[in-house]
């Protein structure tokens, strides 16, 4: 086996570790016999490489692989019994949050008792022999979703492709963002969290706008590469709503927030929300949060500009208020005629500030 299949096996067993019950007791090469590998095809350096990538899969997974026994070790890895825990580790559905979800297996099924139980569990969905694929890059690949929520009965899960018109080829997302824009916006200017990534010949150029306070840096074009890997398929990007919002239009504080791709050939991707967060939120941050932490050097605002910055986002706030009042059909019209003398007053003094800059 190369590298490539070698690694492909271990994410294959850390997927039948997620989905196992919480607690439950399993081995590595058990799992790979449930998936019908024949042990005995591969070499002693396969199975140690296996058994190695598996842990370590599944720590980045939040998967915890425990001995049964503290102080077994064994000659061979890949037959330690170990406890898995995987609350942390469960797919949630990104549509509704709920982690009773499917994974499909597409292709002739290889019955087996193992493969019943989950399917008698709904944790495996057969999703037929015929396999959708497109041309990406010269490859073939796949288009079918990857899981089913239980709850909601929604399908998630498909890679990120911008697919041409004629449906013959398409473009892998992670080959034409240009630049990543995420801001958290809460009701007073020091609620602030902002992260920008531009993307150049060596990776990407980051800046982070928390509170007050600035720092910038640079990632390499690996981290950059396992950053979008982590938003586009960890935290199934699209598959969110575009937009995230209560009913109620009047209300003025909370948090908002916005996440912006910039594509090649002018492209835009935005998602975006007002006090309320899609079930892969705490993931989402943690994922820009991992990006923040790789950089040292701090710049503070001065007071004059956090002040400024605070006040133009006050009017902001007003201007989208007004104006959410005048386009309401159920407001009254002494109710519009307020909001209209409210907007100008906002309008004028954004355009004060904006001049100053």
């Amino acid at each position: 086996m190369n590298k490539e299949e070698i690694r492909e096996m271990a994410e294959a067993i850390v997927d039948e570790l997620i989905d196992l019950d919480d607690g439950a007791v399993v081995t590595i090469s058990g799992i790979m016999r449930s998936m019908g590998c024949d042990l005995s095809e591969f070499s002693i350096d396969e199975l140690f490489e296996i058994a190695r990538q598996t842990r370590s899969i599944a720590k980045k997974k939040r998967v915890s692989l425990n001995p049964t026994e503290e102080d077994m070790i064994g000659p061979w890895p890949w037959t330690v019994e170990l406890a898995v825990h995987n609350i942390k580790a469960q797919v949630k559905c990104p549509h509704c949050g709920s982690t009773n979800t499917a994974r499909y297996l597409f292709g002739m099924p290889a019955y087996s008792e193992a493969m019943q139980k989950k399917l008698d569990s709904n944790k495996l969905i057969l999703g037929g022999c015929c396999i959708e694929t497109i041309e990406v890059n010269g490859n073939n690949v796949w288009v079918m979703p990857s899981r089913r929520c239980n709850n909601c009965r929604k399908d998630f899960g498909q890679p990120p492709l911008i697919a041409a018109k004629d449906g013959s080829t398409a473009e892998d997302y992670i080959d034409v963002i240009k630049s990543v824009e995420f801001s958290v916006l809460g009701s007073i200017g020091s609620d602030r969290y902002e992260v920008s990534l531009k993307k150049d010949d060596s990776g990407a150029d980051i800046r982070v706008r928390n509170g007050y306070d600035e720092k910038t840096g640079h990632i390499t074009d690996r981290r950059w590469y396992a950053f979008l890997v982590n938003l586009l398929y960890d935290c199934y990007l699209f598959d969110w709503k575009k937009s995230y919002k209560k009913h109620d239009d009047y209300v003025m504080d909370g948090t908002s927030w916005i996440l912006e791709f910039s594509l090649t050939g002018g492209r835009k991707r935005c998602w975006r929300g007002d006090n309320v967060f899609p079930p892969y939120w705490d993931e989402t941050l943690r994922a820009f949060k991992s990006i923040d932490k790789s950089i040292k050097e701090i710049k503070w605002m001065n007071y004059e500009e956090a002040l400024k910055r605070n006040t133009l986002r006050e009017y902001n706030h007003e201007i989208k208020f007004c104006k959410n009042v005048l386009n309401n059909p159920e407001a009254s019209a002494d109710d519009k005629e307020a909001a209209r003398k409210r907007l100008e007053v906002a309008e004028e003094g954004k355009k004060r500030i904006l001049e100053q800059e």
